[in-house]
């Protein structure tokens, strides 16, 4: 017999960890038994998830061994292992975490209507830190390079949210700073008296991505 379901270590996208699971016959383990291992799930979009083998032998003591690596997407992996002879099984799942900060990713969150002398308009972006493999990273605060392409916007800020300004880079000159670093991420806020497309470039770690916001003349041209 099996014991129950479990949820066990948390390896890296990407890396390998030494697993196995015990065969018991009255509560003692049963050697020479066969247990055929597979991955039943993956998160959506993952590759790269593998199993050194498919099949392997108790022990004298019962336990059958296997070397599970992850994919290339953080998330769920499950790998079931059934003995053969009985059809009974057990699901373990693996928690694969990101990697190290490699990269950014930018996505717009709403565009804006220009403003005018009095008052500006504001559109926004999401600046996210991500692994080699585009995962979102939490828990770090690396330094992020941005640039703004349009000399027409009045204002470029990055905020940890839409009312908590951190820095600020007046005139669209190039500007560095830190990811909020309990989810990773932070809001650039696009100010604008003009309407215009407006291209931010973030850059960590040598690698970059854009995002673009647009300010509209009137309310009918704002994208919801």
């Amino acid at each position: 017999t099996f014991g129950a379901d479990q949820q066990v270590n948390k390896p890296q996208v990407d890396s390998s960890i030494g697993a196995g699971v015990k065969v018991e016959d009255g509560g003692s383990g049963f050697g020479g038994a066969t247990v055929n291992f597979e991955i039943i799930e993956t998160p959506e979009g993952s590759s790269g998830a593998s199993l050194n083998t498919t099949q392997a032998t108790t022990n004298s003591n019962g336990n059958a061994f296997f070397n599970f690596t992850a994919g290339d997407t953080a998330g769920d992996y499950v790998v079931n292992a059934t003995v053969e002879s009985t059809g009974a099984g057990v699901n373990v799942t693996y928690t694969a975490q990101p990697g190290s900060v490699a990269g950014v990713s930018v996505t717009p969150i709403e565009n804006a209507i220009a403003g005018d002398s009095a008052e500006t308009g504001v559109a926004a972006l999401y600046v996210n830190s991500t692994d080699a493999n585009g995962n979102k990273v939490t828990g770090s605060s690396p330094t992020v390079g941005i640039t703004a392409d349009n000399v027409g916007a009045a204002d470029v800020e990055a905020a940890s949210s839409f009312s908590n300004s951190e820095t600020s880079v007046n005139g669209l000159s190039s500007g560095e700073f830190s990811l909020d670093s309990s989810d990773g991420s932070s809001v650039v806020l696009v100010k604008s008296s003009q309407v215009e497309d407006v291209t931010i470039t973030a850059e960590v770690s040598g690698n970059s991505d854009t995002g673009t916001v647009t300010f509209f003349d009137q309310v009918g041209g704002i994208d919801l």
